[in-house]
């Protein structure tokens, strides 16, 4: 079963992908990483990416904005798992959400250009977040999510 609550958040900016709040940029093996110590944070995608490739976020209510700024459809889903991000079990062209972990949120046929928002309660633990339309996952959409 899908949890996905869409909201409306103006408290969240887009700039080069990174959310506002007190944070930090560094390049940790060849990969954009975002450290965040607010509960904010907004995220690209598009062209086979989701950046930045790893956010950490403080336990609590979080809000994801999304922007596609790719030319065509993707999604995020937000999922709780032990697994590393290039991990994931898939069958055929699709991620297996419920074996690879707990659904915590999802953003659904983000059209190119649109953006929107995600509300999700998460506790501590790792998290992937992936665009698991056919083939997307395996062509690198994912990204490493932290919650402390």
């Amino acid at each position: 079963m899908k949890r996905s609550v869409i909201v409306v958040t103006t408290a969240v900016a887009l700039t080069s992908g990174l959310g506002c709040g007190a944070s930090t940029r560094s390049r940790r093996g060849g990969a954009r990483v975002g450290v965040l110590a607010s509960r904010a944070v907004g995220l690209s995608v598009g062209g086979y990416f989701v950046r930045p490739g790893h956010v950490s976020l403080s336990a609590g209510e979080a809000n994801i904005e999304v922007a596609n700024r790719g030319p065509q459809t993707h999604e995020l889903v937000i999922l709780r798992t032990d697994s590393p991000s290039n991990r994931l079990p898939v069958r055929g062209d699709r991620v297996l959400e419920h074996e690879a972990g707990k659904n915590y949120g999802e953003v659904d046929d983000l059209a190119p250009g649109q953006r929107r928002s995600l509300s999700a309660s998460l506790p501590p633990g790792h998290y992937v977040l992936i665009c698991n339309l056919p083939g997307h996952y395996e062509r690198g959409m994912r990204a490493a999510l932290t919650v402390q």
